[in-house]
This record gives structure tokens, sequence and C-alpha cells, in this order.
């Protein structure tokens, strides 16, 4: 790879050892990629729970932050394996002390504390074209697709690197030649609802197989919560950090990439009778259900302000545990446009911070779970061992109302 001579000096220890240890990770992932250059990114978006990083994450985030480390460029963090309120699942003192820890060596190295999958929404809001360098699948396919910024997925150790240095190699999405679409999808479906999202997405990961897709019949007043969902499914299934929506999708809506019928390896046609087969097979039980939970990817203002409509002046069934994750600034604003009350006085937990994903929840009593979520409900079943019900926001809502 080429360095510049500031690269260089870094590289050589003359700004310490966390931007020299960083560099030499750097260096070492573009030289496996057959990157020419490092490039400078504007921003960044690093892991931060515990399911995910285990003893060995924990050395290597402590190991920048104890070597002098600071992000040089503004960086949001990932949702952790525990709620910010801490009244949701009771942990170990001994995890409690590991997930801490992550969480302050971040903190010490000048991480903006946003707690959130979903920092598109709020706060870390690259523009098109932006080279940035972002953890988290369903934050990163959103980024490149929907905000038409650029960036790979990054993993635990180089996220914090590439924060470090203000740098990433040059290859993979940032590279022009690689953003286009390999496949065609065609939606042939009246009208799409926002379980649709969900499931459409869960369905395309698994037959473009990691191919990025060009999907046509969308209708463009698709919402930004519903191509959220839609991509969150896309990542899970098909590892794609990447997709384009005709008539929807900057690269594609304002001609950056004109691809032709002859420039597809393959054409899917997906039906309404398909988006029904992937929603029952998401369902693993017909039983009783100990926990209704929303919220993965986090829920935005609006979906949070939805839930709280539909439930005022109602309580859930006194059998039943409700949750919604959501960041600690939309709860925040929650709060303040009245949105939490209701929830509340409801029986409902607005929990921040955090999601079922990525917590503890098979260390509890919980045992059977439904949620609106395809991405959630391919997870929890491997990652927990529960079994799930996947359903509709309105029917997870009614059932925890009316109880089993």
């Amino acid at each position: 790879m080429e360095l510049t001579k500031k690269e260089d000096k870094i590289l050589n220890g003359h700004e310490g050892d966390a931007k020299q240890k960083a560099m030499e990770l750097l260096i070492r992932i573009g030289e496996l990629y057959d990157a020419k250059r490092l490039i400078r990114i504007s921003r960044a978006h690093v892991l931060a729970s515990l399911i995910n990083f285990h003893d060995a994450g924990i050395q290597v985030v402590e190991g920048f932050s104890n070597a002098g480390g600071k992000y040089c460029v503004p960086t949001t963090i990932d949702p952790v394996s525990m709620s910010m309120e801490g009244c949701d699942i009771k942990l170990p003192k001994d995890l409690i002390t590991k997930q801490q820890r992550i969480m302050k060596a971040h903190q010490q190295m000048g991480v903006i504390p946003s707690w959130t999958c979903t920092p598109y929404l709020y706060e870390n809001v690259p523009a098109f074209g932006e080279h940035i360098a972002w953890a988290e699948s369903s934050a990163v396919i959103f980024a490149n697709s929907i905000l038409g910024a650029r960036t790979n997925r990054m993993s635990t150790g180089l996220d914090v690197a590439a924060a470090l240095v203000g740098k990433i190699p040059e290859f993979g999405l940032h590279l022009d030649q690689n953003r286009k679409p390999d496949v065609r999808v065609k939606i042939n479906i009246e009208a799409l609802n926002d379980l649709d999202y969900h499931t459409l997405g869960l369905l395309l990961g698994k037959l473009t197989r990691g191919k990025i897709p060009l999907i046509q019949g969308i209708p463009p007043d698709v919402t930004v919560d519903q191509l959220k969902n839609l991509g969150s499914g896309l990542a899970m299934t098909g590892g794609l950090a990447l997709f384009h929506v005709e008539g929807v999708t900057p690269e594609v809506k304002y001609g950056y990439l004109k691809p032709s019928v002859g420039s597809f390896s393959e054409t899917f046609e997906i039906l309404r009778s398909d988006l029904d087969t992937m929603q029952s097979e998401l369902t693993t039980t017909d039983e009783g259900i100990d926990l209704v939970v929303l919220g993965c990817p986090l829920y935005s203002i609006e979906q949070v302000k939805t839930v709280a409509l539909k439930t005022t002046g109602r309580r859930i069934s006194a059998d039943m545990e409700f949750w919604i994750h959501t960041s600690p600034y939309v709860k925040w604003m929650c709060e303040r446009q009245g949105y939490a009350k209701p929830i509340r006085k409801a029986g409902i937990k607005l929990l921040s911070g955090t999601c079922i994903v990525i917590s503890f929840v098979k260390l509890t009593n919980i045992r059977r779970v439904m949620l609106d979520s395809a991405r959630a409900a391919h997870l929890v079943p491997s990652e927990h061992n529960l079994d799930v019900v996947y359903a509709s926001t309105e029917d997870c809502i009614e059932t925890a109302l009316q109880g089993c």
C-alpha cells in the first residue's frame, strides 16, 4: 500500500502507541484486500455489546484505550447487552462489570454515547458519497443504500482502528465498480404493509445469497422505517451491505448507476404467497406468550408514537411482559413529546440502549416471545433458545393488552 508521509509517521509511532497499532491493523486489512491506499473517513460507528465482544474483544478495545487512543472523527456507538434503565434483566455482577469495561473504554476514547443501532436517524447522519467506517450490519446497509454513503461492514477492532486514525483502506463498497447490482428482484404484490418489509428483507437475503439486488416494485412513498426494516433483514440472511430500490434509493434514482437488463445474473419474482410462507416459517410456537418485545432495529420516535396512541388509556394483561427497545435519544424525545407517559401507564417498559438480540434474555424465565421483527425472529431461537411468534405490531400490541 502507498502511504502518505503523515500515515508513515503514524505507522512509525510518532503519534502514539494506539494510533500505531491501529495503523498496523488497517494496513494488514488493506493488503489482504489488495487496497492501493488509505482514504479519509468523515465519521465512524463502533460495536459495544458484550454478547458480540467476549473477553478477547474487551482486551482489544481496552488495549487501544489504555494506550491513549482518542477518536479523531465523530464516532457513535452501538447498543449494549443491558438497558440504560437496568430494569429488563437482572444480570450477574461479572457480566455487568464486563459490559461496563467495554463502555468505559469507548468513552475514554471520546465516543458519542448514542447506544443505538440506528445512528443514521438522528445522531450520526452521513451525506451522499461520504466515506465512513461503520460496524452494525443494519446500520451499514442503511447508510450505503438509503443515504448513499460508503462503508464496508466493520468488525470489532477494525471499527476502532478506523475511528482512531480517521482512515480506511480503499476497497469493497468504497469503490464505484463494487456498488453495481448483480441481480434483479421484481415485487409483484399490490400493497405492502409494515410487517411485509421485515419479511421481504429476510426473504431477499436468502434468495440473493450475498449478491447486490436491484429491487423493483417498491412504492415511492415507502417510509424510512420500512426501508430500515427491509435492510435489516437483507443484512441478516444475505450478508449484504447494499441494495438498490428502483425510483427510491439515490444511486439508482438520480442516475449514478444505470444497470441494464443484460447486466443481471439472475431475476427473482416475489409474490404475496412467498411472504406468507416466510412469515409462517418464522413462528416456532402456538403456545402462550411470556413477553412481547418491539424494537429490532431500535424503534424510531414515530414507531414509539404509534404504540403510545394505541395503548393510551389501556393496560397490558397482568400475566404479560411488554418491552419497547429504543435509543436513549429517542426515549428522551418521547418523554418531552408526551409519548412515554401513556406507555408507562399501560404497564409497558420503554427501554433504551439495548435490544433482545444482544441481551441476556436466556438467563430469565422467559421462554416464548412475540415480536414484529423478522431479524429478531430469525436470531432469537438460535441465540437464546426461545420460541417466537412473528406478527404485526398491531397484533403484538393487542396480544399484550388482552393476554394469552
